[in-house]
């Protein structure tokens, strides 16, 4: 995905006037609004929760490392200062009524100087760039974990995707309360910027949320006051309420009449608008948000035909595996205990390493959305590690599917981060493509469609993260060592649109899943066909 990028000038209301706080405010705020846009991607730091967290360790080592660069500067000046002294003391022994020039031994003295302390100390002591030149070796070897302009939009955009799929009060975001869960509150300027950024993507009744609960937290200095004013008329001239975004240029001219900037038109060209936000399904949000709150009960009918099981397996017959219903028509099943406590930690210790920046599609140019956010890594069979192997014929023998490649692709480790999660789709590839013969992808004409998925939940999620099934409306939380297995196809051949669904948005917490996929064709002796359309 490219941004779209528009040229914007540094704000023209820094004036030497402002005292330091305010000119720090004015400053940042610069910053976050020229940075709104930039092309291409960057690290994604924010889209994994391992990587936050490697985040948060370089941010201890930076701390510890400026520490260090202070200490020794600090003690390079104080050297300095010592000898810049001591060249003064020097210089008062020899007076000032006599030029050194006239005897000898002063104009040694002088030389002297010159040559042992100013080369020899002084000079040397100014230009030493150790300690730069070793915080640098530091910095650079943290620079990939250090979050860019486009992590920084994914942040923002994580708050609204979780303000919007979860119903939450703006106030109680910014005041740092999720559910009963709490943190330290938002500063004025991080919520002032959330507004910013639901401005540039067309929220604009979010932006002036976000922006009116910016100025009732905090009184700003009077210049951010003016620039929030002129932010909200901005924000209801996208609304189309010129009269109101009229009156907000005036209450910015009342407190700065001279600044013409205000009185710029109320169209928001000057500000870069980003692609528009993805589309959810008000069902597909609805049902996040009920299993969030545990609101979510299924009705009497269909909770009277459900039920668990212990099925035998197909190759270890006396291994039973533990089984519930989800939904019949069409079967969605959740194996409980399918792995241990031991083998959730080795995935996970598998893929921190690993993972990068999840795409969207089965196709040979799979790309990067706002579809999906988190981070994966692929793991074949033919890797050596005995955790994958073990795990993919495990998978075989409770799904009795064939799930070695290319009969099924590599096992998927994914992580999601702040407000991670996977837009609803459908995990086969022909339902999306009408012209399913000639738009097969390499992987497609060779393995067939995924005909089946079964995803591992490697963890408990504190709250959301559930996986939903919109047009079933069901869904289930993360079950930590459990996995939900279902099909995309029907044994007629046709795929199911029954089987869409989605990842709920991270709320509380981090979310590992480990994901399967068998294909078409290697499952010829392993799934009977049917014959009649719907079977």
């Amino acid at each position: 995905m490219h941004l779209k990028t528009g040229v914007r000038k540094s704000p023209d209301w820094i004036t030497p006037a402002m005292d330091s706080s305010c000119l720090l405010l004015l400053l940042l705020l610069s910053v976050l609004l020229m940075s709104g846009c930039r092309e291409g991607v960057g690290e994604d730091v924010f889209a994994s929760s391992a990587h936050l967290l490697m985040l948060e360790e370089a941010e201890r080592e930076l701390v510890d490392a400026v520490r260090s660069y202070v200490r020794r500067e600090k003690a390079r000046i104080e050297r300095i200062e010592r000898l810049i002294e001591g060249v003064e003391k020097d210089r008062d022994k020899d007076g000032d009524s006599v030029p050194l020039t006239n005897h000898p031994v002063d104009a040694f003295h002088l030389v002297h100087r010159f040559i042992t302390t100013w080369k020899g100390s002084v000079f040397s002591s100014i230009f030493d760039t150790s300690a730069s030149e070793e915080f640098r070796v530091h910095f650079e070897s943290l620079e990939p974990m250090i979050p860019t302009p486009l992590d920084y939009d994914g942040s923002r955009a994580a708050i609204i995707r979780l303000q919007h799929t979860y119903r939450l009060p703006v106030e109680d975001l910014i005041n740092g309360t999720i559910l009963g869960y709490r943190s330290r509150p938002m500063s004025q300027l991080m919520a002032l910027d959330v507004s910013l950024y639901a401005l540039y993507r067309n929220l604009a009744d979010d932006a002036l949320m976000w922006m009116t609960h910016a100025q009732n937290h905090l009184v700003p200095p009077l210049v951010l006051l003016q620039e929030m004013h002129h932010i909200t008329a901005k924000i209801h001239a996208q609304k189309g309420e010129l009269l109101k975004a009229v009156d907000f240029v005036k209450k910015s001219l009342e407190l700065d009449p001279s600044n013409s900037r205000y009185l710029s038109k109320l169209a928001p060209e000057d500000y870069a608008i980003l692609p528009r936000w993805p589309n959810r399904s008000d069902q597909h949000e609805r049902l996040c948000w009920e299993y969030v709150l545990e609101e979510k009960v299924r009705n009497a009918k269909t909770k009277a035909t459900l039920s668990c099981i212990f099925q035998r397996g197909s190759v270890v017959p006396f291994i039973r595996a533990k089984v519930e219903f989800l939904h019949h028509s069409p079967e969605i099943l959740l194996f409980h205990d399918f792995i241990t406590d031991i083998e959730s930690d080795q995935l996970q210790s598998l893929a921190r390493s690993k993972i990068q920046r999840a795409t969207v599609g089965i196709s040979d140019n799979p790309v990067v959305t706002e579809e999906r956010i988190g981070k994966i890594a692929w793991f074949f069979d033919e890797t050596g590690e005995v955790i994958i192997d073990k795990l993919s014929r495990r998978i075989s023998d409770v799904t009795r599917l064939e799930t070695k490649y290319p009969a099924s692709e590599a096992l998927q480790l994914s992580n999601y981060g702040l407000g991670g999660y996977y837009n609803a789709h459908y995990d086969c590839e022909a339902i999306d493509n009408l012209l399913y013969n000639a738009n097969r992808s390499s992987i497609m004409q060779m393995s067939g469609d995924r005909i089946a998925t079964l995803m591992i939940y490697l963890n408990n999620v504190e709250a959301g993260g559930a996986t939903v099934f919109p047009q079933l409306e069901i869904g289930t939380r993360p079950v930590k060592n459990a996995a939900v297995f279902w099909y995309n196809y029907k044994r007629s051949g046709v795929p199911d649109p029954k089987s869409l669904h989605a990842g709920c948005p991270v709320l509380i917490g981090e979310k590992w899943v480990a994901n399967k996929w068998m294909r078409e064709f290697g499952q010829v002796f392993r799934r009977q066909c049917q014959l009649t359309i719907d079977a």
